[in-house]
């Protein structure tokens, strides 16, 4: 596997998205308190949040350690500006071993951009997507879009998918477990990686937003740590802080459709 298709699968592995509508979960009535707190993030207006997560992708077959770093400024679900850095080991093909790779992904209210600087794959490109187009691709692909970069929809996904359960309460913290079974371990698609049995959210008692989310089993693959939530007045939020322009001679690829070309194919596997 060449260096390109192995950061686009840890992206999408670490980061995927559920755009469709939620998917059935029978979580502990003890459970379900929590995480509709914590996906209320969203009706509790424009919020900021720092994110680290440590990769390991032995269990995916490759013998790739990463650790991501990023913050998101979120002021409803269509209106977003995510930044973050991604470091990687044992690159295959990469000159020194180790690859590093940044990302600006805005969210304007009907586009997704994506302006990846990635030494790998030829320095930065730059992608757009329609909002539209992407809900469209979830509902084929089962309720799993890998293609935006939203950890805070992550947990939406996790939690509309998987059957939680209140495993612990100590310390001003609430421990959640969540079991992928059969069903869910297909609607899940890369998040449930081999040797990945579920999830556990580490959350704030007092926000009810996650302190730490890392995958359960053989092979965790990702740890997840947030930080710094801080919720603020959309009048404070800088203007133009959700438009995009792509540099000057900076190609664009349409990704959405691209993606929409593919989806009949998709649907018919």
């Amino acid at each position: 596997m060449t260096p390109s298709p192995i950061l686009r699968l840890l992206l999408a592995t670490s980061l995927a998205v559920s755009w469709s509508a939620p998917v059935s979960a029978d979580s502990s009535p003890d459970a379900q308190q929590w995480l509709d707190k914590l996906i209320s993030v969203y009706d509790r207006g424009p919020f900021r949040v720092d994110y680290q997560a440590e990769l390991d992708m032995s269990g995916l077959g490759q013998p790739l350690t990463g650790t991501l770093k990023g913050n998101v400024i979120q002021a409803d679900r269509s209106h977003s500006r995510i930044q973050l850095a991604l470091d990687m080991s044992a690159v295959p093909g990469a000159p020194t071993g180790a690859t590093s790779i940044s990302m600006l992904i805005v969210t304007d209210g009907t586009t997704v951009w994506t302006e990846m600087n990635n030494p790998a794959a030829g320095g930065r490109q730059v992608t757009k997507a329609a909002l539209a187009d992407l809900e469209k691709l979830g509902e084929s692909m089962g309720g799993i879009s890998p293609t935006s970069m939203d950890p805070v929809a992550q947990l939406e996904t996790l939690t509309q998918t998987m059957d939680f359960e209140v495993v612990g309460e100590a310390g001003g913290a609430v421990t959640l477990h969540g079991k992928i079974t059969a069903e869910t371990r297909d609607r899940l698609g890369m998040l449930a990686a081999p040797g990945v049995d579920g999830f556990v959210f580490v959350l704030d008692a007092k926000t009810g937003f996650p302190t730490a989310v890392r995958a359960d089993g053989e092979i965790p693959f990702v740890t997840m740590h947030f930080h710094n939530l801080k919720f603020v007045e959309a009048a404070s939020l800088a203007p133009g802080l959700f438009t995009y322009s792509p540099p000057e001679g900076v190609p664009v690829i349409d990704l959405g459709a691209m993606l929409q070309s593919q989806m009949p194919a998709a649907q018919s596997q």
